[in-house]
């Protein structure tokens, strides 16, 4: 299979290039995604599901950390641990985003390799 090299997101007239190594994270928005890269504030919306884009990202490089979340692994700063066992992921850029309990075992091998 082959995987995205770069998005296509369009901005009002315009079809706009994103290169994967900018995307931060993705999150889900009804029928939209929102990529968030490095140097836009606003994030990028896509009509793309999280499942396709799942399917689509290779998996060395990003990894669903929540049913509505997608995280570039290279952006990843920590993994943070609440009370009652909850956690978090935090970003280089110091968003933080919650981490599904039953994704954390597999999240943390995905850093690792």
């Amino acid at each position: 299979m082959s995987f995205l090299k770069r998005l296509l997101v369009t901005l009002r007239s315009e079809v706009m290039v994103v290169p994967l190594d900018a995307v931060m994270f993705i999150q889900a928005d009804r029928s939209y995604a929102l990529v968030h890269t490095d140097a836009q504030t606003t994030p990028y919306p896509i009509r793309l599901s999280l499942a396709d884009l799942e399917r689509r990202l290779d998996p060395a490089m990003f990894y669903r950390i929540h049913r509505s979340t997608i995280v570039r692994l290279d952006a990843v700063d920590a993994i943070q641990t609440a009370a009652g066992g909850d956690y978090s992921v935090r970003l280089q850029d110091g968003t933080t985003l919650s981490l599904a309990r039953g994704r954390r075992d597999a999240f943390m091998r995905s850093l690792q390799g």
